[in-house]
């Protein structure tokens, strides 16, 4: 067998690796074409998109209620009430995530997939031909049309 052989063989498993198994799994479609995509990101998990916009913890807040069923789909995080899902941004400064865990950060409540998020905070529409803030924080596929600005004064209800 020749090293044109090899390459071949050896490029068609590695493509083949990159297929999606599960929801999990990034869509490598364009990145395939790009030859200048790494190994490594062809073959990474995709990561959760998570918005955030800057609030000072002492600044004052909307006291408008917000609630929903924390929801992850797709490398995307949802808030769903009902039948609809929406978008969170969470106040940047007090919200960390553990990807391996998919479990959020909010103020020092823990937030796993699957609790009932109730929160002060308000509602917003995105815009994505005027608003570019959010898409560069992550994947402008996970904005909805409708955003819900989460406040800190939170409780966590788990549903399980």
């Amino acid at each position: 067998m020749n090293k044109i052989q090899a390459c071949i063989i050896v490029s068609s498993v590695l493509l083949s690796a990159c297929s999606p198994l599960e929801s999990t799994t990034r869509d490598n479609t364009a990145a395939i074409n790009d030859p200048s995509t790494s190994i490594e990101t062809l073959l990474s998990p995709k990561r959760t998109s998570i918005f955030t916009y800057p609030l000072a913890v002492n600044e004052a807040q909307s006291e408008m209620g917000i609630n929903g069923v924390l929801h992850w789909q797709d490398g995307c995080l949802y808030l769903k009430n009902g039948t609809s899902k929406v978008t969170p941004i969470f106040p940047e400064s007090v919200t960390s995530w553990d990807e391996e865990q998919r479990i959020i950060t909010l103020n020092g409540h823990k937030f796993r997939i699957g609790d009932t998020v109730s929160t002060n905070g308000g509602a917003g529409n995105y815009d994505p031909d005027k608003d570019n803030y959010f898409k560069h924080q992550g994947d402008s596929a996970c904005l909805t049309d409708e955003l819900f600005f989460l406040g800190t004064q939170i409780q966590v209800t788990d549903t399980k």
